[in-house]
């Protein structure tokens, strides 16, 4: 949020902002989406028209490492604009990536923080010789 806050002028209006972060922001105990908003401003600000910076947020089980190696993927964008939604998966989706949309911004965020311990105690598993029994029991607790 403090590097949006200095940079958040060079944004120009009516340009989806893409975050990709997720979970709490450490120094302000807040939800990213609520410390990037705060630090957007009036410009992010959502009321009777859409904001100047329409907001989205990006998370999905994805690594770069096999997204240029063009590897099918799918990962899900969320706002509160249906539109922005709509606009990042227009302009970013291609053959082998695939976006989602959806409205539930704090469910995204909160989901993309958790899966991470999730996929390293998953890769612990797989690293001590478990089966994929016991990498789905892991991945199926987690997620209830």
């Amino acid at each position: 949020p403090d590097f949006v806050k200095k940079h958040s002028h060079l944004v120009p209006s009516g340009v989806p902002y893409v975050s990709t972060s997720k979970g709490i922001h450490v120094k302000s105990r807040k939800m990213m989406s609520e410390a990037i908003t705060e630090a957007f401003g009036e410009r992010a600000m959502e009321g009777v028209q859409r904001a100047e910076v329409p907001l989205a947020y990006l998370s999905g089980p994805s690594f770069a490492s096999e997204m240029v190696k063009s590897h099918p993927m799918s990962v899900v964008v969320a706002s509160h604009d249906a539109w922005c939604a709509m606009r990042v998966q227009q302009l970013l989706t291609s053959r082998t990536f695939r976006i989602y949309t959806t409205d539930d911004v704090i469910g995204v965020e909160i989901g993309g923080a958790l899966k991470n311990p999730l996929a390293i105690g998953a890769g612990c598993a797989q690293g001590l010789g478990f089966g994929q029994s016991t990498v789905a029991g892991i991945v199926t607790r987690g997620c209830q």
